[in-house]
């Protein structure tokens, strides 16, 4: 499920379009059943009763979900991470997985001891940009 909500800039087609130009076999997969764009409300607002109303519709058909949510504008890092906690939660149970993801020059504008939080938060990041690929593995420190 690619959750598309009020701050995308292009309509559901441009988006399949670059998306199958990327390589995922968009019309495949939507007349399998197995791909859809869903709407969402308002991204800053928070984002896990829109994964419980999919998880809803989805309950009958028994395979996991795999959603994505993206933000294109400006999120505070408290922001961001709150909603990633509760969607958290929600992925503990059940049968899903969640990618969220965030443009860097939105990430560029937080001071850099939020941008070592954010990294912290979670127990691995992508970090994709036109210079290269960084995967990254947050393994806390053990304790004494």
């Amino acid at each position: 499920m690619k959750f598309a909500g009020r701050e995308k800039e292009y309509s559901d087609s441009e988006l399949r379009k670059a998306l199958e130009e990327n390589g995922l076999e968009v019309g495949r997969l939507a007349s399998e059943g197995r791909f859809r764009f869903v709407s969402e409300g308002d991204p800053l607002d928070g984002r896990a009763e829109d994964l419980r109303r999919l998880m809803r519709e989805e309950a009958s058909s028994g395979r996991t979900i795999w959603a994505s949510f993206d933000w294109t504008e400006a999120v505070d890092l408290q922001t961001a991470l709150g909603q990633q906690e509760e969607m958290a939660r929600i992925v503990d149970e059940s049968q899903l997985v969640i990618k969220t993801a965030l443009l860097e020059e939105l990430s560029d504008l937080w001071p850099s001891e939020e941008r070592r939080r954010a990294r912290a938060a979670h127990s691995g990041t992508v970090w994709l940009s036109d210079q290269g690929l960084d995967l990254g593995r947050f393994v806390p420190l053990p304790q004494g």
